[in-house]
């Protein structure tokens, strides 16, 4: 059983560790996803040295630093896939129940899976920025410390309704179906990875409901060190809010005994 020490930040610190543990047993797949993000900068600078230069709000600039805002954010919402396997296998081998009885609140259970996502964020965005830098990238260093609070934001987000969707999924077809399902028609329907203005009507359209839109336009215009919009970093203040108290909702409602395995 899991022995909880006293006191909020005790627990949330107990269970933030507990999923590092299980990163540094596991370190094979996770090494994968700390290596992927680095062969799509290659991709992107193959492309860039096959079309040129992209447009971008009337500046020209490498596909690179194009690209780089849409690997953060990328990386960033695989908070939502991290959170929802680990909270759905906690729900059918007992942790969340032994967690629960053991006087973890449903806030600090999802603070954990937010603590986590952002330690594992800020570990691989620190190995992305020094590779894409050696392939030439040229991001705004000032504009770093304001892209981790938009990247923070983005993965309280992600992370809440991963958990949210995981302490309610109890079989292991419907985690994994989730996560395939989900994961490549939100981001490549986003402006992660090219600008919506130019593309058709219908995708435009999808691009602009996106949640992942507004992460990775913000975070463009950071480290392109111009102004972000008053609008987006408010939107993704309300986008955290509501997805950390829908998640206490149905954290709080979730049944402590797996259905079916």
């Amino acid at each position: 059983m899991i022995a909880l020490p006293r006191g909020s930040w005790q627990r949330i610190n107990a269970m933030l560790w507990r999923q590092v543990r299980q990163t540094l047993q596991w370190i094979g797949p996770h090494a994968i996803n700390v290596v992927r993000p680095a062969g799509y900068l290659l991709l992107a600078v193959g492309i860039g040295a096959t079309f040129g230069s992209a447009e971008y709000h009337g500046r020209t600039i490498s596909y690179i630093d194009f690209m780089l805002p849409g690997l953060l954010t990328m990386i960033a919402f695989e908070a939502f896939n991290d959170a929802l396997v680990r909270s759905a296998n906690d729900k059918q081998w007992g942790v969340f129940r032994i967690a629960i009885l053991h006087g973890v609140r449903p806030g600090e259970y999802i603070a954990a899976h937010v603590l986590y996502g952002f330690t594992w964020f800020a570990f691989r965005s620190l190995i992305l920025l020094a590779v894409a830098v050696l392939f030439g990238a040229r991001p705004s260093w000032t504009a770093l410390p304001i892209t981790y609070l938009w990247s923070a934001l983005g993965i309280t987000t992600w992370a809440a309704l991963g958990t949210a969707v995981g302490t309610r999924v109890d079989s292991y077809n419907v985690r994994d179906t989730l996560v395939s399902l989900l994961s490549v028609p939100l981001v490549f329907t986003s402006s992660a990875f090219y600008d919506t203005a130019r593309v058709p009507l219908a995708l435009k359209v999808v691009a602009k409901i996106n949640p992942l839109s507004v992460l990775a336009d913000t975070t463009r215009m950071a480290l392109f060190g111009g102004e972000t919009p008053f609008m987006a970093g408010i939107s993704l203040v309300i986008l955290a809010g509501c997805a950390f108290a829908l998640a206490y909702i149905m954290v709080r409602r979730t049944p402590l005994v797996a259905r079916d395995r």
